[in-house]
């Protein structure tokens, strides 16, 4: 198959042949065929089978989380190579101004995700990583997010979910969640910033809802200064 693209495109190769090739990447030294007929059975199209849910994915059989954030890393390499890279976060030490830079990054994207920003000691965005876990779930993987902190030079991190289609609420999961995991990695020396949940151009902060939360973290006050926090949530 490698062969016949190199001599002749990807125009010679139907939609299965096309995410037969791609999944073998994924999933060496086994037929991908079954899987990729079984994904456009599924999904309809490639570009269904590449944004489809994570939960949506694993339903199908041979495809783990890893390989639904190999197929969601494709879709998102396609896009940028179409549309570009988007404009570098730059400086984001505050509230307003990361929630802006996550904006611009993700609403071309158009797709529902979790994403990890990293950021570095003078609030500079030095990372950004597709997350492998179900949109609308409180389980991501934090196995896969430690691993990347942890690899970096991050001293700052922050969360973001896109929506699409539904409004940028957190759910109460994501709200335990983030919590907990604030918790987490300040232990091991990183502060999580924030948790977007983003729909079209909107935002809103998990934590920048979580009242008594801040007023028990005063660490937070310079990111959040010049804001009312709502009462929204204790």
């Amino acid at each position: 198959m490698r062969r016949k693209y190199a001599s002749a495109g990807a125009d010679a190769f139907l939609p299965h042949e096309l995410l037969e090739m791609l999944l073998y990447a994924a999933i060496p030294y086994r037929d991908t065929k079954p899987v990729a007929r079984d994904l456009l059975r599924r999904f309809g199209t490639v570009a269904g089978a590449l944004n489809a849910p994570t939960e949506q994915l694993v339903a199908v059989p041979g495809v783990g989380e890893s390989v639904a954030a190999f197929l969601h890393l494709a879709a998102l390499i396609g896009e940028r190579a179409m549309t570009g890279d988007p404009p570098a976060g730059g400086r984001c030490p505050d509230y307003r101004t990361l929630g802006e830079a996550l904006i611009r990054r993700l609403s071309p994207v158009g797709r529902e995700g979790t994403y990890l920003y990293l950021l570095d000691d003078r609030f500079e965005m030095i990372g950004e990583v597709p997350l492998a876990c179900p949109t609308d779930s409180p389980s991501f993987d934090e196995k896969q997010l430690f691993g990347e902190v942890l690899s970096s030079r991050a001293s700052m991190a922050a969360l973001a979910t896109c929506r699409v289609g539904r409004a940028a609420v957190p759910s109460d999961g994501e709200v335990d969640r983030t919590r907990i995991l604030c918790d987490r990695l300040a232990f091991v020396g990183v502060r999580l910033l924030e948790h977007y949940i983003i729909s079209g151009h909107h935002y809103t902060g998990v934590l920048f809802g979580s009242r008594r939360y801040l007023e028990s973290h005063p660490e937070y006050r310079a990111f959040f200064r010049g804001l009312e926090t709502p009462e929204v949530r204790p």
